[in-house]
């Protein structure tokens, strides 16, 4: 049994109707961004941190060492030389010289954005057999035992993708790679454009798009944007199309997986075939857009702001009473008790950070006062220092089984995002104590080679106060996002179609050289965010406001992700 005509018809309208709704998204939200970045330059406002932050240019290599690997195809197991590259992707190499040559060239490489680190595969490989087991309606106890994975093995997992299967020498040795492993499915960028503008309107068009398919809970992706767009489409399909298909399979086990392993490469190839071109069309769509925008942008100036002030103003007349209702039953009654949950943890967890910087440079003096020269090659902490982090990091692990339980409140919640945000402020605090060290201590190294006696520990003691200091911007962002993640899509859900009427006449009033630049949606957006940061902001008890950037920040502006 197959495929048959109609459920082909179904699952090519699908692929077809995905890749319709998120080319609309894509290109509307370029042009909503690009917009969004030229307001970002006018405004130029940053965060009033004390301590440098570091580029993401300079970074180093996370880690490196022997790992044994299972093959993709014979399945035999090869010992390899992993290295994690500054970007979080990973490369191994049959020998450890290869990786040191001036253009080396990999055994493979591994992208990990969008994989999950299983640290159980005996147990991840049964249960999925059996999830597959219940999706054909068949008996587990006619499923054939998996093969068993020897102790110290690791699986990175991806729902559609290869997965790795890695064994480690020891328990320590398991549990370093286990949490390097995890932070490479979480940091690497895996977008192959990394253009601030394509950044962000591509990962906001993948919600949009699973949006308006009516798909509103947590969805793990990551990936290049063939990748990305590719599991988009096959997760919609098996959604929509693939339910009756799989329940009609029968026969023994073995015939059923090899009939399901065939209609799933099946579906592949043909998202496959429409992907490649999409996209292609799309970058294309994008770039063209780049010379139309930019010169209407500084044309208008000033009057864009002028009205863009003028549009929010008539959304917000127009949306308040509608908006206030859910605002008040769905988000005012929630957020001191959430903020409540959450708020021991992140502190616990920031005060078991500044620990680990007091002790990671109390080591550091020690090491570099045996050698002097040794401040510019004894370098590991400094450009590794979230390696360290995880002591105090896991304290949010608190967090989690109270997250759950808000489920029944909040369907859409997904702990795991909500604690990982919570771990990356506690990352970039703690990196740029690390970093401002280093700048800091160079200053003084430059010409006096007794800087490490004289000035280590004012200048350590000066990073600490200002660690501290900065640790109250980092846990604020943090509050608001965790927040904002948990009630926003349930929010969101209710009130989008209640407005969805009373936003359609305000677009007559956007003049027609603003109609590319203005986008009714995006404002409002951005309103109900203001609506929320009212109700979520005077609970942190103080206030940090922005302050205006020099003009060689201006030159040098990245907007941030905050």
């Amino acid at each position: 049994m197959g495929i048959n005509a109609s459920s082909r018809k179904e699952i090519e309208d699908c692929i077809k109707d995905t890749i319709k709704i998120f080319t609309k998204e894509y290109i509307k939200w370029t042009a909503i961004f690009m917009v969004e970045k030229f307001k970002m330059e006018a405004k130029a406002t940053t965060w009033p941190f004390l301590l440098d932050q570091r580029p993401d240019a300079i970074r180093e290599t996370h880690k490196t060492g022997w790992l044994m690997k299972e093959g993709a195809v014979r399945k035999n197991w090869k010992k390899r030389y992993f290295i994690v590259k500054p970007d979080y992707s990973v490369e191994y190499y049959e020998k450890e010289e290869d990786a040191a040559l001036p253009k080396p060239k990999p055994k493979g490489t591994m992208t990990l954005q969008g994989y999950w680190v299983n640290t159980n595969p005996n147990g991840e490989l049964i249960k999925r057999l059996e999830n597959v087991a219940k999706k054909m309606g068949i008996n587990t106890d006619d499923i054939p035992k998996p093969k068993e994975y020897p102790p110290f093995t690791l699986e990175i997992h991806h729902w559609r993708r290869r997965s790795y299967y890695i064994t480690c020498e020891n328990q320590e040795e398991f549990n370093a790679w286990t949490r390097m492993f995890q932070e490479c499915c979480w940091e690497n960028k895996g977008l192959k454009n990394q253009e601030w503008v394509h950044v962000q309107a591509f990962n906001k068009s993948v919600w949009e798009t699973r949006w308006q398919l009516d798909r509103w809970g947590w969805w793990s992706y990551g990936g290049n944007e063939e990748q990305i767009l590719s599991d988009l489409i096959a997760d919609q399909v098996e959604w929509a199309v693939m339910g009756p298909i799989w329940c009609k399979l029968s026969g023994p086990y073995i015939i059923r997986n090899q009939i399901s392993k065939k209609i799933q490469s099946a579906i592949d190839t043909a998202v496959g075939a429409a992907v490649k071109p999409a996209w292609t069309a799309m970058a294309k769509a994008a770039e063209e857009l780049k010379p139309v925008i930019e010169p209407v942008l500084k044309d208008v100036g000033t009057a864009l702001g002028e009205t863009e002030n003028k549009i929010k103003q008539a959304i917000k007349d127009a949306i308040l009473p509608i908006v206030n209702p859910p605002m008040d039953e769905h988000v005012k009654p929630h957020v001191e008790k959430i903020l409540g949950l959450l708020k021991d943890p992140m502190e616990t967890a920031f005060a078991g950070s500044i620990e680990v910087w007091e002790k990671m440079s109390s080591d550091y003096e020690k090491e570099v006062k045996k050698d002097k020269e040794g401040f510019k090659s004894y370098t590991y902490p400094v450009n590794k220092p979230l390696y360290y982090t995880w002591t105090a990091k896991d304290q949010l692990q608190e967090c989690y089984d109270p997250l759950w339980l808000l489920n029944i409140i909040f369907p859409q919640i997904w702990p795991w995002s909500v604690i990982y945000e919570g771990k990356r402020h506690i990352d970039k605090g703690i990196d740029s104590a690390c970093w401002s060290y280093y700048n800091r201590m160079n200053e003084k190294f430059e010409g006096d080679e007794t800087a490490v006696d004289k000035h280590h520990t004012e200048i350590r003691g000066e990073i600490s106060t200002q660690l501290k200091e900065d640790a109250k911007i980092w846990k604020m962002l943090w509050y608001n996002k965790a927040l904002k993640l948990i009630i926003m899509p349930a929010l969101m859900k209710i009130i989008n179609p209640l407005t969805s009427a009373a936003l359609t006449p305000i677009e007559s009033m956007i003049p027609d050289p603003m109609k590319q630049l203005l986008n009714i949606k995006s404002l409002f957006d951005e309103i109900i965010n203001e609506l929320v940061d009212g109700i979520i902001n005077p609970l942190f008890g103080f206030t940090i406001q922005p302050v205006p950037l020099t003009k060689k920040e201006k030159k040098e502006l990245v907007p941030a992700d905050e």
